[in-house]
């Protein structure tokens, strides 16, 4: 067992700990449950991590390597869980739909690392030329930076939460947790991207360490926890000091909805001072038709509500979004006192959701253009050669379960070489897409039309058509092929040499089955090598 080993084994009893003294708190916080997660993926890291370092060939390496490869996939995640709901940022409305879409992505990449036989972030496993162990060759392909911008993405956008949190926090404890856990956080992302990441794709040989230094970021949180007792009821903040001390805007207003009172941040917020605003009708800083919607539930409802959304005007008449609460205060007699709203301003997080719905569409229609480029022929639309062999292999499949014969139609048109010499490539493209019209014309569902490249076209016919179908087909694309294509004030002549072969007689091979075709529609070309333009 070198070092390496030792350090990883020894930061997975920690975990461990960790993990167990969270799960105790689990019903007292709901911090607990995300830290324990955050541990268990921790401590899955670092047992994988620990064999790994002392496998005793490539293959129980591999074993290791995938083994923590579930705990490195799912602590972005895990992490970020944590952060969301310590900070406080998401309301309890949307709080489930965000943390089930934020553990989507490690399901995706666990998948892909359990069940593939490729590793997911490296070419291969190598012996690390320090002794060392073993350590990775990095790969440099799409699931390398998909996970790299996972990583990063979910850290730094957790790190960006613990940093508002921190400012916008009136509290001294919450500022210091804030900065430990933001500076030793950057500390332990920078140097574990570079040992895990970054270093094993440029040749570097170090061994993956991230396992053993993170440790620093898991021991500073559990310190926190511990300190300031973040797992306990004992810091709910009671009804006699919520307006002193709450770091969120709270009013108090009458029946006849006069503010009565108000806390530090709402001034902070708004801008106005208690004299400013006592006194005044809550129109003076809602929106109108807010207020009218306001006052219309709570006439209706004559009870606490929750989570609805406004907008507050500033003393310098800026507009801030804001999710507010109701409910009533009243004396130990029962006796109405007062309604209390709270507000929270949730501004940074509209742009932000608005910017992430732009960047969603953009993302969408790239993936589609990509989409569209890797399986359509940019030039005529059709699906191209790659959609068609795919196609091929599922009919192929098919065909050994329920026998179910196909057939490819292979076509060539006739002097088309001679027209984009002559002619150029532009009328030759304008050729090539009318022809595509016209076959397009010839064909029906499930039937399929592609482009092979160049002027070869075929049309792939399923559902073991009889050869009085074949040679309706293809006398409807003879005579679709007839008239001459005009081209401004030219009439030129396009012909079309046909060939098709089925697949049952091809001894059930996809590239005799081409070939076949493709022979047959040589053979039909030379019959009609008088064509001329």
């Amino acid at each position: 067992m070198n070092i390496l080993s030792m350090l990883s084994f020894t930061n997975f009893i920690l975990f461990v700990r960790g993990a167990l003294y969270s799960f105790g708190h689990i019903r007292k916080s709901k911090l607990a449950l995300p830290f324990m997660l955050v541990f268990t993926s921790l401590a899955i890291w670092c047992f994988g991590d620990t064999f790994f370092y002392t496998a005793p060939t490539i293959a129980n390496a591999i074993f290791w390597y995938k083994l923590a490869g579930i705990g490195w996939v799912t602590f972005p995640a895990t992490a970020l869980h944590f952060f969301l709901l310590l900070t406080k940022f998401i309301n309890k409305s949307k709080q489930k739909k965000i943390i089930i879409a934020i553990y989507i992505i490690p399901i995706i990449f666990l998948t892909k690392n359990i069940f593939s036989s490729k590793l997911l972030l490296a070419v291969t496993i190598i012996k690390n030329p320090a002794g060392f162990g073993w350590t990775d060759i990095g790969s440099n392909d799409l699931w390398f930076w998909s996970y790299s911008a996972y990583l990063i993405t979910f850290i730094v956008y957790g790190l960006v939460l613990v940093y508002k949190w921190g400012k916008l926090s009136p509290y001294f404890s919450e500022k210091r947790q804030a900065w430990a856990l933001l500076i030793v956080s950057s500390i332990t992302l920078i140097i574990g991207v570079y040992t895990d990441i970054l270093a094993p794709t440029i040749g570097i040989r170090l061994p993956p360490i991230s396992n053993i230094i993170i440790v620093l970021l898991a021991i500073t949180g559990f310190v926190a926890i511990q300190r300031y007792n973040l797992f306990s009821d004992a810091n709910t903040v009671t009804a006699e000091t919520i307006l002193n001390t709450i770091k969120d805007p709270v009013l108090v207003f009458d029946a006849n909805y006069k503010i009565i009172k108000i806390n530090k941040a709402t001034t902070d917020l708004l801008g106005y001072t208690f004299k400013q605003i006592e006194h005044k009708e809550l129109s003076y800083i809602l929106a109108n038709s807010d207020y009218d919607e306001f006052k219309k539930k709570l006439f209706l409802s004559n009870k606490p509500f929750k989570y609805q959304e406004a907008t507050l005007l500033t003393s310098d008449c800026r507009l801030i979004s804001t999710i507010y609460s109701t409910s009533v205060a009243k004396n130990k007699y029962n006796e109405f006192l007062g309604y209390i709203i709270t507000f929270k301003d949730i501004t940074d997080r509209k742009a932000i959701e608005n910017q992430l719905r732009i960047s969603n569409y953009k993302y969408k229609k790239l993936v589609f253009n990509l989409f569209k480029a890797a399986n359509y022929d940019l030039l005529t639309g059709l699906p191209n050669r790659r959609v068609f062999f795919s196609k091929l292999s599922k009919l192929a499949n098919s065909y050994k379960r329920h026998k179910q014969d196909f057939v490819v139609i292979y076509m060539d048109l006739n002097g088309f070489k001679q027209i984009n010499d002559n002619y150029g490539h532009d009328i030759g493209d304008y050729i090539l897409k009318t022809a595509a019209n016209r076959l397009k014309d010839c064909i029906k569902k499930p039937e399929i039309l592609s482009r092979l490249g160049g002027d070869e076209f075929v049309i792939l016919i399923p559902n073991s058509p009889s050869k009085l179908i074949i040679d309706d087909k293809i006398n409807m694309i003879r005579k679709n092929f007839e008239a001459n294509i005009k081209v401004g004030e030219k009439s030129l002549n396009i012909g079309i040499s046909i060939g098709y072969s089925t697949f049952a007689i091809c001894n059930e091979n996809i590239n005799t089955l081409v070939k076949t075709a493709d022979s047959k529609m040589y053979s039909d070309k030379l019959k009609n090598k008088n064509i001329r333009v």
